[in-house]
């Protein structure tokens, strides 16, 4: 029989490590660091990214034709999520919540409040983003 402890010590680990990478993305946002970014992405096939109604097809294109640019553009940059759900099960995990970034942009404050999800799966023993969705209200 099944030790009961075993699979909510292995969720409990997901769920830590699914928080680490979460948090990592959020410094690396705020640092433009496209390296540490890269570094939480999956490489593989089949990676979308789904931001205000585009759609990039992989990793790659949303790092160099969207998000390198956006940050390269931005001064004083805060990103974070709030109020974070993660559900784990063996080797994917989805993260839900809401973000909020904040922002200058030619002498602008920028303000973005919306929701995403996340969604990963363990490579080789490492959590990597296979997939990302953010979205918001239209602005008035």
């Amino acid at each position: 029989m099944p030790d009961p402890q075993v699979a909510p010590a292995r969720a409990n680990d997901a769920h830590a490590a699914v928080e680490t990478v979460l948090e990592r993305q959020e410094q690396a946002i705020r640092e433009a660091d496209m390296a540490a970014l890269d570094a939480l992405w999956s490489g593989s096939e089949g990676v979308y990214v789904f931001e205000q109604g585009g759609v990039d097809s992989s990793w790659a294109a949303y790092r160099d034709h969207h998000l390198g640019p956006e940050l390269e553009a931005l001064e004083d940059l805060d990103f974070r999520h709030e109020d974070v759900r993660i559900r784990a099960s063996g080797d994917l995990a989805v993260a839900t919540g809401r973000y909020v970034l904040t922002a200058h942009h030619d002498g602008q404050d920028i303000e973005s409040r919306g929701v995403f999800t996340t969604a990963l799966e363990r490579e080789a023993g490492t959590w990597k983003i296979v997939h990302s969705h953010l979205s918001r209200r239209p602005r008035r």
